[in-house]
């Protein structure tokens, strides 16, 4: 299934997440109607 927007997950009862792991990444999801739900600790490994 392919959803164009995120008022079509809305609709089945679905909500869209976005995990932002910078600030363009932050920015990006803003602009495209996300909203900041909470911060948490994320570990990178090398």
């Amino acid at each position: 299934m392919i959803f164009e927007s995120k008022e079509q997950f809305l609709k089945l009862g679905l909500y869209p997440s976005w995990d932002a792991a910078n600030k363009m990444s932050v920015r990006l999801a803003e602009k495209l109607g996300y909203e900041f739900s909470r911060e948490y600790v994320c570990y990178g490994l090398e």
